[in-house]
């Protein structure tokens, strides 16, 4: 049974990270490569302010605080760009987050990382965290799913195919790239204090770019700008390793072959939409 629940978590946390980079660079068509950063952030932030005696109401509230900070401070200075230079700039700052979480040892104790991280009572257990993680991606879902077919999704789309037109009609653009931005980070902010609780130690090799790619894997396998998609393919993708064991592969081989299997299931997939959708070009 905690196998199952461990399982639900895990893909509960994945689809709120999914569901979160979709909303911004699905809708707007910018990829970040930040959204591992402010996962770090959300829990290293969840983390300190728990285990320095914070009350478990002021904790969230500092590390979302500290998540919605950094990125606003990243969309000052990646909203200045577009396309590749975008990209290469949110790649820089998910690695600028990695070098602090790892090096600045006197706040995150670096590469040792954080032990025995304060749990809510209400959901320190497996099953209350199942219940808590799986409530959290269905509102998240409902909420991001209710603003994509809202007027805001409808400019967040018109940004994505001309901007200069939305800015011709005097839609206040970068206003709302920056508050779409914030939302994807808090919400990315939120999970990491999740899984924080959930695990109770975390280290810097949890938040790294490879992280990053992961989920930004999983909402181009879903669609760019679907939520139902972003949601589907994080559990998929969650869940689809995780039948690999039970292929009766060799204890010896089994790592690096499960990783085979994934990647060669990715590349199916694709292949798959990308068929799909030619056919639907062509009607």
């Amino acid at each position: 049974m905690d196998y199952f629940l461990h399982i639900a978590i895990v893909a509960s946390l994945y689809a709120m990270l999914a569901m979160s980079l979709n909303f911004f660079s699905g809708n707007t068509g910018l990829l970040s490569l930040t959204h591992a950063g402010f996962y770090g952030l959300g829990a290293y932030g969840w983390a300190l302010a728990a285990a320095n005696g914070l009350s478990f109401a002021l904790a969230p509230i500092i590390a979302l605080a500290a998540v919605s900070l950094s990125a606003l401070v990243v969309s000052l200075v990646a909203f200045r760009t577009r396309d590749d230079y975008f990209v290469i700039i949110t790649l820089s700052v998910q690695m600028l987050i990695f070098d602090i979480l790892n090096n600045f040892s006197v706040i995150t104790n670096g590469p040792l990382g954080i032990r025995a991280i304060p749990q809510v009572p209400l959901i320190s257990s497996a099953g209350g965290m199942a219940i808590f993680a799986v409530s959290s991606a269905l509102v998240i879902y409902v909420a991001l799913w209710r603003l994509n077919r809202s007027s805001w999704g409808a400019n967040l789309r018109g940004i994505r195919d001309d901007e200069l037109m939305m800015i011709a009609l005097g839609k206040p653009v970068p206003r709302i790239k920056t508050i779409t931005f914030l939302i994807g980070a808090a919400i990315a902010g939120y999970v990491g204090m999740l899984f924080a609780q959930y695990v109770t130690f975390i280290d810097p090799t949890s938040f790294t770019i490879s992280e990053s790619i992961v989920v930004l894997a999983m909402i181009v396998v879903g669609g760019l700008g679907s939520v139902h998609g972003a949601l589907l393919a994080a559990v998929a993708l969650v869940m689809l390793p995780e039948a690999l064991r039970f292929f009766g592969i060799p204890g010896v081989a089994e790592g690096n072959a499960r990783q085979m299997l994934y990647g060669a299931a990715l590349v199916v997939i694709m292949l798959l939409r990308s068929g799909a959708n030619t056919r639907v070009s062509s009607l």
